[in-house]
């Protein structure tokens, strides 16, 4: 399997070169959202108000991270058809790729080409391992939400799988 090490933020040269189903490992920085946070995201830029994070360019991975101290023990992939409704809200406001785990409606992938955007598996049952990939953690925004608040993460040969890129899906929806 072909293998891709890329950094953050996301350009279209870079998009360009991953192929489907092929290993992509990130360096740089991604955000964290779930439900509560893509809903509170839309609320603030609906009502004008800046929004916590700029998302040009940018990854949200669909996780709610657990943290002990300043270290995430943790962070294991939602289920990415659970986040759709937020989808296109977030592409159009520049995010260029999505981590998660699962398939995805044919109306997602219809957005991803749309927004020439990334869908990016990262393996289930296995927030422990991906975990030792955060190198550094803050909360962006809402951390009255917890492990559902905006987590900025720094992190280092990331690892997932591209199931969306270059127009093709390699998952049955």
């Amino acid at each position: 399997m072909k293998e891709i090490i890329i950094k953050t933020p996301l350009t279209n040269d870079i998009i360009s070169k991953i192929e489907p189903g092929m290993i992509v490992k990130i360096n740089g920085t991604i955000y964290t959202a779930r439900d509560k946070t893509h809903k509170l995201l839309i609320e603030n830029f609906k009502s004008k108000k800046k929004l916590p994070f700029e998302m040009k360019n940018q990854i949200i991975y669909y996780a709610g991270p657990i943290a002990s101290g300043r270290k995430i023990i943790a962070c294991g992939p939602t289920t990415s058809a659970r986040m759709e409704p937020y989808l296109e809200f977030i592409l159009k406001n520049g995010i260029k790729a999505i981590i998660g785990k699962g398939p995805i409606s044919s109306n997602a992938i219809s957005l991803l080409k749309k927004y020439n955007a990334l869908y990016l598996l990262a393996t289930g049952g296995a927030a422990a391992f991906l975990a030792k990939f955060i190198k550094k953690y803050e909360v962006e925004a809402f951390k009255e939400f917890e492990s559902e608040a905006l987590y900025k993460f720094e992190v280092e040969n990331f690892p997932t799988i591209a199931a969306f890129a270059k127009g093709k899906y390699i998952l049955k929806s």
